[in-house]
């Protein structure tokens, strides 16, 4: 979708969108599928916009 400098933490981002699978790769500690109720939760600052465009055609 994109990429930047994060402005805060100076380090360079990379956002992608990917379709999930059944199984996921064992580097993550944690994975959740949330409602976008519960992403407000989760991460209360504001996205990146072409991130917030995707996550707000896209997420219900």
């Amino acid at each position: 979708m994109g990429d930047r400098i994060h402005p805060a933490t100076g380090r360079h981002m990379i956002y992608v969108v990917c379709e999930g699978v059944a199984h996921v790769a064992d580097e993550f500690a944690e994975v959740e599928w949330c409602d976008r109720a519960r992403v407000a939760e989760l991460v209360p600052f504001s996205f990146f916009p072409p991130v917030q465009e995707y996550l707000d055609a896209h997420i219900l």
